[in-house]
């Protein structure tokens, strides 16, 4: 949780906007909810607000698919980033353009990077 933290700090000051959902407890485990709202909501908000013109979707969460599709139809580019070993095909093939990052890629960031 230190090491999240502090990622998450450096991520902020790098003037990225950090968002959280609420966590919600079943069977003994923890489960973050609310994040993937959060998300459909800021591609709906900057589209028609016309806040970008591109925007970067790191997640692998196909229930985003209606906020991509009316964003893009908007005009806007959504550019699916996603991990080589949990992609997901839905967002990849719906999205203007994709970006699939393999664990390779996150170690030379991270290195990069000092967290």
């Amino acid at each position: 949780m230190a090491k999240q933290q502090k990622f998450i700090t450096k991520l902020s000051q790098q003037g990225f906007t950090i968002q959280f959902g609420y966590l919600l407890k079943t069977d003994k485990q923890f489960h973050e909810k609310g994040v993937d709202v959060q998300i459909a909501v800021n591609i709906l908000k900057g589209a028609y607000r016309n806040i970008y013109d591109l925007v970067y979707l790191v997640s692998s969460d196909s229930d985003l698919l209606p906020a991509i599709l009316e964003a893009q139809s908007n005009g806007k580019i959504v550019v699916y980033v996603g991990f080589k070993d949990k992609l997901s095909y839905a967002l990849k093939n719906s999205c203007k353009k994709s970006v699939i990052l393999t664990k390779d890629d996150f170690h030379k960031f991270s290195e990069k990077t000092p967290i």
